[in-house]
């Protein structure tokens, strides 16, 4: 999973133009596998907001086969870029874990992240104000209440 350092972003802006520059980047890759620009709302990908949960709280969320790895990983420019992934954990014997048991730790786990997200914050970008109605109708579940430093 890519996300964005809120600390190397700073302001919900900047944080809004990571989510913009991923969404046209993905787009670019899309237009250049296909010889052709995505199609709106059925092949486009749109940013449409984020948001934050803590490393300690996602870097502490207990599995019996993985653990919970981010580390930075600059891309396509953006300093910000953080990856979260899954690893194997050693100690866990590829033998007789099942693949339903590795399926279950992951999903697990990403409820636990799920359960950590602070938000969302909604984000249109301008240039696709003629799908704004379309792009307000995604769903964004919702999460623990962000808290802003006063």
């Amino acid at each position: 999973m890519s996300v964005a350092s809120r600390l190397i972003c700073r302001t919900d802006g900047n944080i809004h133009k990571y989510g913009r520059d991923a969404a046209d980047k993905k787009n670019q890759r899309f237009a250049a596998a296909k010889g052709r620009a995505p199609t709106p709302t059925t092949e486009e990908t749109y940013y449409v907001g984020f948001y934050e949960f803590s490393y300690n709280e996602l870097i502490s969320i207990k599995m019996d086969y993985y653990f919970v790895e981010c580390h930075w990983e600059p891309e396509h420019g953006q300093v910000c870029h953080y990856q979260v992934e899954f690893r194997r954990t050693r100690d866990s014997d590829v033998t007789t874990t099942t693949k339903i048991g590795l399926q279950q730790d992951r999903q697990a786990a990403t409820n636990a992240i799920f359960s950590l997200l602070h938000g969302p914050v909604r984000y249109i970008d301008e240039r696709y104000e003629e799908l704004k109605d379309w792009l307000e109708q995604i769903e964004l579940k919702s999460a623990l209440p962000i808290a802003r430093a006063a």
